[in-house]
């Protein structure tokens, strides 16, 4: 598992989005839906690309893959296929750079790997740790003395 995130943190290091591999993509166009007057009814502007999950094992990491599984289980088909779609502008060439950023940033995402704490972080908590117990031993300790002073005393002159 350390050596699966470790490969997942050199790699997320030195993806940046000229690396996306388009080739191993498959881009298509259809009808854009809602406004936009006769554009939308003559012309193929909605961008869809789709890339095989199995394929991504060959440029991406595990780690990665398996986060994407888990982060993004409605965009993966029943093939298999990561599929994601743009309707945004009115072009294809402007819709189709969309899909790419947004598999991108999914994929960034996605690489993100927990961090180990510093040394100095470690002793923060620590020390933040033991002046909450310090605190809450205090209000403990005079909370039973309050309980004791209410007390009654049997052997007072004042009860007789």
């Amino acid at each position: 598992p350390e050596k699966a995130l470790e490969e997942a943190r050199l790699w997320s290091s030195k993806f940046e989005p000229e690396n996306l591999p388009i080739d191993r993509m498959k881009a298509s166009f259809v009808r854009s839906s809602g406004a936009g007057g006769q554009n939308v009814n003559k012309l193929n502007t909605k961008a869809e690309v789709r890339f095989s999950m199995s394929d991504a094992r060959n440029w991406m990491p595990r780690y990665t893959i398996k986060r994407i599984e888990a982060l993004e289980a409605s965009r993966i088909n029943k093939k298999g296929e990561f599929a994601i779609s743009s309707q945004r502008h009115r072009t294809q060439e402007q819709n189709l750079n969309d899909c790419y950023k947004k598999i991108w940033d999914i994929i960034k995402e996605a690489s993100k790997t927990p961090t180990d704490s510093s040394e100095e972080q470690k002793l923060r908590i620590k020390n933040l740790q033991r002046k909450a117990n310090e605190e809450r031993l205090k209000r403990k300790t005079k909370h039973s003395e309050k309980k004791t002073l209410r007390r009654e005393r049997k052997d007072s002159k004042f009860f007789l």
